[in-house]
């Protein structure tokens, strides 16, 4: 296969669809990246179609998709190969995922598997957005939403999968879009190492390499990439930071636990809460962040799956002020949550057409 610049890129698009102003900053970050690398193949994966108020915010999904398109950089990758979980009334099937695939017009053999056919067939020259509800007979993607007994306590969620098949330039490719599991409480998060929470994120990524393994051939490139809510080991985390410092629990009436305060000599160095996580210095997950990998631990629970270095500040979670962006909000302990996954014939592939020029950042 002849080397050609490829992107492939998540985004959890939860909030973009709420505020008008953060549409159009995600629209500007993407034309940049997009102009840099100067792709023939954009692989996006996205998450959280339609926003937090998928009920309202789904209707804007399509106009979201047409802007890309008119987008100067992405002039010359008109073909769009699309799919777009928007059904929420399909309560069972929801996981509102969606992947988009664009090609450059001018790259030949460019073929989607069909899975009703057992073969490839050649994609068109035109754009197609395929809708994956629960009434689609389409071959050509899987989807499955995790059921509610991989994550004990909740109800629902919009978790899931979905992956596409392809062979480009005569290599097959397959890429799955993924959204696991979050964190639901700090204070269980940091009850135990590992948590709770990262044991029902491994359950449904084994699930989901369970689900893989009679369609990858060890000789065929897997990329699996999304928001996999992973987190670092809180409880080391948390002894990590505060270490040498005095705990002050504020209890309920009941005698739990409603803030645990660690404090130095001179100030409240950190605070945690249900949902809060205040820190007083954030240095250690911006300028120092590198310190903290060695608390990145949920992806070592399976070695079969590799990722380019990672050289950049956690992903999660950015405040959603378009003002205050490159700030943390005060919520959750941050984490690389977003992250591109591959198996070894996929880091072969890569470190053969880039010849070590590849880059995983944000």
């Amino acid at each position: 296969m002849e080397a050609q610049r490829a992107l492939v890129m998540t985004a959890n698009l939860g909030s973009i669809f709420d505020e008008n102003e953060m549409e159009a900053q995600w629209f500007s970050a993407f034309e940049q990246v997009v102009e840099a690398v100067n792709p023939v193949v954009v692989a996006l994966h996205l998450q959280e179609v339609g926003g937090k108020d998928y009920e309202i915010s789904m209707p804007k999904v399509d106009s979201f998709v047409s802007k890309m398109l008119t987008i100067k950089s992405m002039a010359r990758l008109n073909r769009l190969r699309g799919y777009l979980d928007k059904d929420f009334k399909c309560v069972d099937q929801f996981t509102a995922l969606g992947s988009l695939f664009f090609f450059d017009s001018n790259l030949p053999e460019v073929e989607l598997w069909d899975n009703n056919e057992g073969s490839f067939f050649p994609l068109p020259n035109h754009t197609c957005i395929c809708c994956c509800d629960g009434t689609s007979s389409d071959g050509t993607y899987v989807k499955q939403k995790f059921p509610t007994d991989f994550f004990p306590g909740v109800k629902w969620s919009r978790k899931g999968f979905l992956a596409t098949k392809w062979r480009i330039g005569g290599n097959i490719f397959h890429f799955v879009n993924i959204h696991l599991f979050h964190d639901e409480s700090n204070f269980v998060a940091m009850q135990k190492s590992p948590s709770d929470y990262s044991s029902y994120r491994k359950a449904a990524l084994s699930h989901v390499m369970n689900r893989l393994k009679d369609m990858v051939r060890n000789d065929e490139a897997l990329f699996l990439y999304g928001d996999f809510n992973f987190r670092l080991d809180l409880q080391s985390v948390v002894k990590y930071l505060t270490h040498g410092h005095s705990t002050h629990h504020v209890r309920l009436d009941s005698g739990e636990s409603s803030r645990i305060v660690y404090r130095d000599s001179s100030q409240d160095a950190l605070i945690i809460e249900k949902k809060g996580f205040h820190i007083s210095d954030d240095l250690p997950f911006t300028r120092n962040f590198v310190e903290l990998l060695p608390f990145d631990l949920e992806l070592k629970q399976f070695s079969h799956l590799k990722e380019l270095p990672v050289s950049f500040q956690p992903s999660y979670p950015f405040s959603e002020r378009i003002e205050q962006g490159c700030m943390y909000l005060p919520k959750r302990c941050p984490a690389w949550c977003d992250r591109i996954l591959m198996n070894d014939a996929a880091v072969r592939l890569v470190q053969q057409v880039s010849m070590g020029c590849a880059t995983f950042t944000i």
